[in-house]
């Protein structure tokens, strides 16, 4: 695996042993997140509504992470958390989203596992 993709997953893994929860879109983007060895608080979009989810998270967190898929729906989500969440004063980071496109190639998370598999045997 390479240096850049290492960071990234090394880094993301970091912010979430700090306790930073992370929400993606389902239940195969999350099953993803773990398959790559990402492991903390990874809550789904489609297991509650997102006004419920920012609710949730602004009682015990204030920051936290959206790797929502970088598509229609996903783009659309990701603004709607992002504001849900600044009136709930919680820091939002989108900045995984936009690296795990550029490093990875990822556009839809549930993915994830498929490319870096290619990228090992790269």
């Amino acid at each position: 695996m390479n240096e850049k993709i290492q960071k990234l997953l090394t880094d993301l893994q970091h912010e979430m042993s700090e306790g930073i929860p992370v929400i993606v879109e389902g239940k195969n983007d999350k099953k993803a997140l773990k398959c790559a060895g990402l492991n903390g608080k990874i809550h789904t979009l489609s297991s509650t509504s997102m006004h419920e989810l920012a609710e949730k998270i602004s009682r015990t967190n204030s920051q936290v992470i959206i790797l929502t898929d970088l598509d229609d729906f996903g783009e659309t989500a990701a603004q709607k958390l992002k504001d849900l969440f600044l009136n709930e004063a919680v820091k939002t980071d989108l900045t995984y989203r936009k690296k795990f496109k550029h490093i990875i190639g990822v556009r839809c998370f549930e993915d994830m596992p498929t490319l870096l598999e290619q990228e090992k045997n790269q």
